[in-house]
């Protein structure tokens, strides 16, 4: 809402009350995502799997996602050159089409169909009850994206991504994340076979809006998004301090859709020198010509800027 200073001068007939300028905000997001997933279908196809075999990309994708997932893959596979292996899970809503289109784009990419992940998952959590119950847990969350979905499908990201892993390396990535230049960091890590440290994207700024709408970053303190995660298994992955974490935050695993990035929080910085952050040139948010990739939580803005890469992936 405009300040009262400003109220007391601005015509009211442009003042636009609150309830309608979301609902317009939505009307373009959705039209633009539809816009973005159809140039997403027109972008050409990438092979997968031949390049690194200790190293894999994992995404969480739904069939909402498919798309986005298109634009995020292809911008990272292009950026660095390289025939990367990509593994997706799905959510349980991909479609036979969703699936001969990815398989389509993405030639030798795997699909970790979730009827399946659940019964194998099931099996290999009953070993560690803390972390079955965060997988198996079923609470929904209402945000401004859906009606509501399982909070706990991120759970997905915890542990079906590392046991469906055929990789010691691997590079967990939201489908919200864009790619314009050479990861130079991401590809060091990934080449070198010394460095087992896992790196990750963090958050440093809060976005909002100002009384115009325009978009303004304020500093934070910066924090682990799992948004963007390098992990090397051999320093990290431990499903037995991850249960017993677990168990010692209970208590949060229903507040927020966010424990499983607490819980990565924990694994890569237990301890000095099992992680690193990646450089401020992998903003959450923020974005510019010189950043090498943008975790875009903002959905309007991944929509807005597939425009930077569709002329080197079509």
């Amino acid at each position: 809402m405009l300040p009262a200073t400003l109220l007391d001068s601005y015509p009211a007939q442009y003042i636009i009350p609150w309830r309608y300028r979301q609902a317009l905000k939505r009307k373009r997001e959705e039209a633009l995502r539809e816009l973005s997933d159809r140039e997403a279908l027109a972008t050409r196809s990438f092979e997968t799997g031949l390049d690194a075999p200790h190293f894999e990309i994992h995404m969480l994708l739904g069939h909402r996602h498919v798309g986005m997932t298109l634009w995020a893959a292809k911008s990272f596979l292009f950026a660095c050159n390289r025939r990367f292996a990509v593994v997706l899970h799905e959510d349980g809503s991909l479609t036979s089409e969703d699936i001969n289109i990815l398989e389509e784009h993405l030639r030798g990419v795997r699909i970790i169909r979730k009827s399946v992940a659940d019964e194998e998952m099931d099996e290999k959590l009953r070993a560690y009850p803390n972390c079955h119950d965060y997988r198996y847990a079923n609470k929904l969350h209402s945000d401004h994206r859906n009606a509501g979905y399982n909070m706990h499908i991120f759970a997905v990201r915890l542990f079906d991504f590392n046991f469906y892993s055929q990789a010691t390396k691997r590079m967990f990535l939201d489908a919200d994340i864009l790619f314009f230049r050479r990861p130079d960091e991401i590809l060091n890590w990934i080449e070198n076979d010394t460095d087992h440290r896992s790196l990750y994207s963090v958050e440093s700024y809060t976005p909002s809006h100002d009384w115009l709408g325009r978009l303004i970053f304020k500093p934070k303190e910066p924090t682990l998004n799992a948004g963007l995660i390098c992990l090397d298994e051999s320093s990290t992955y431990d499903l037995n301090l991850l249960d017993t974490w677990i168990a010692d935050n209970k208590h949060r695993m229903d507040l927020a859709p966010t424990f499983e990035q607490s819980a990565y929080r924990y694994l890569i910085t237990r301890q000095p020198g099992l992680g690193a952050a990646l450089s401020e040139d992998y903003p959450f948010n923020y974005t510019d010509s010189s950043v090498v990739a943008t975790h875009f939580g903002i959905k309007v803005r991944f929509f807005e800027n597939t425009n930077r890469v569709r002329a080197v992936l079509t």
